[in-house]
């Protein structure tokens, strides 16, 4: 999420278009509003890519790949970002899975501590639960937080027989859960910069987790989420 539509950089306003008639900000990026090219692909995994030009809404050159892949009860995605500007930029990489909510989901992670800033940019480092536990209940808490720190394993259990280990497997450090109330899903999403990073970063807040890349470099970030069955007689 970028805040009123605009990010800060090198001394000045860079406004964005909204990417979602409901919200007031820009959210998630450009990649999932535009279309990719369909580069290479066979019975397991697809390769996409997405060239942007720099001329509408962010003003830099880049070109993104994004793979999938499938193997046996596993899912990798793989994205890479490569600045094709003359220019460095600030960059970060998420992915955006959501699921059906049951009775029984329920997350497991290492890290449930995320940073709130208050209107006088006052910095807290929060826990949304004790220490003691382990797991929070999509059912009882809605959320819509990253939480930093990720040790890159976590596993979620989707209803009494599904569950999925999500893995970082390269520079993911951040989940991000957004548990909304009185709906019928939720979405857990590895990210490598938190929510609203180009304000965290204007503004020197630590763990913003944005990528400053510079022309000709590239960044990458990958996950894999492995799917578990469980046995029922």
């Amino acid at each position: 999420m970028i805040r009123k539509k605009s990010l800060w950089f090198k001394n000045k306003y860079i406004s964005l278009k909204r990417t979602h008639i409901l919200e007031k900000d820009t959210i998630h990026g450009e990649g999932w509003v535009n279309k990719w090219l369909v580069v290479k692909k066979n019975k397991n995994s697809v390769l996409l890519k997405f060239s942007h030009n720099g001329k509408k809404s962010f003003p830099f050159k880049y070109e993104a790949l994004q793979k999938f892949r499938i193997v046996k009860n596993s899912l990798e995605i793989k994205v890479s970002i490569t600045n094709k500007d003359k220019l460095s930029f600030d960059c970060g990489i998420g992915f955006h899975p959501w699921f059906d909510i049951s009775k029984n989901s329920r997350i497991f992670s290492n890290t449930y501590k995320f940073i709130e800033v208050d209107n006088n940019k006052n910095v807290k480092k929060k826990n949304l639960l004790k220490k003691t536990k382990k797991f929070f209940d999509f059912n009882k808490i809605n959320i819509d937080e990253t939480f930093i720190n990720w040790n890159g394993n976590s596993k979620l259990i989707l209803n009494k027989y599904l569950s999925v280990l999500i893995k970082n497997k390269k520079n993911v450090k951040n989940l991000h859960i957004y548990s909304p109330k009185n709906q019928n899903f939720f979405c857990v999403e590895p990210v490598t910069n938190l929510r609203d990073s180009y304000f965290y970063k204007k503004n020197n807040i630590k763990n913003h987790g944005l990528k400053k890349l510079k022309p000709g470099k590239k960044f990458e970030a990958s996950v894999e989420f492995i799917v578990k069955r469980k046995n029922i007689n």
